[in-house]
């Protein structure tokens, strides 16, 4: 079975945590919070694109990632030691854009090559 249809969903058990958590990782605002948003997008954009390698990195996989830091979001929105931050979400746009933008770096990569053979 492929890795990471396995990590896929741990992934985003752990980031749904982090984003509901009260100090998630001992980041706040100040030290990088952003950052670990591109980061974590990132992650779960290399994730989605191996655990289904059959299509590209387009309309479905990016929705659905979009859609997820949407919720996040509106969930942060509820919670009295969290709050709702438009930039977050362009973070994780960001990550998301990393990963298109890394593609053809990656593909140079001999251990990973193997996901964009045709």
């Amino acid at each position: 079975m492929n890795a990471s249809r396995i990590l896929l969903p741990v992934a985003v058990a752990v980031s749904l945590y982090q984003a509901t958590s009260r100090s998630p990782l001992g980041i706040t605002a100040d030290n990088g919070d952003k950052a670990v948003h591109v980061l974590a997008f990132f992650i779960l954009a290399v994730l989605d694109d191996f655990a289904f390698p059959g299509k590209g990195f387009g309309v479905s996989k990016i929705l659905p990632l979009v859609l997820f830091g949407i919720l996040i979001e509106y969930i942060q929105s509820f919670l009295p030691y969290r709050s709702t931050d438009i930039y977050d979400l362009l973070a994780d746009c960001a990550g998301l854009a990393l990963y298109v933008l890394l593609v053809p770096l990656l593909k140079r990569i001999p251990l990973v090559r193997e996901r964009w053979k045709a």
